[in-house]
């Protein structure tokens, strides 16, 4: 059943498909941790800032 927008199935869509909504951190490159968005790149709790 959709709400009457164009994209109102994706729940049903997502679901048929086995695959998750939930949103994951951008990972570390270095060692996969989680980074957090910092204004010079992603700082990773390990290695610090990574990337640009």
């Amino acid at each position: 059943m959709t709400d009457g927008s164009p994209s109102g199935g994706w729940r049903s869509v997502y679901a048929a498909m086995g695959v998750s909504t939930d949103h994951e951190a951008p990972a570390c490159p270095d060692c996969g941790d989680d980074t957090v968005e910092v204004a010079t790149g992603r700082w990773c709790p390990t290695h610090g800032v990574v990337g640009a």
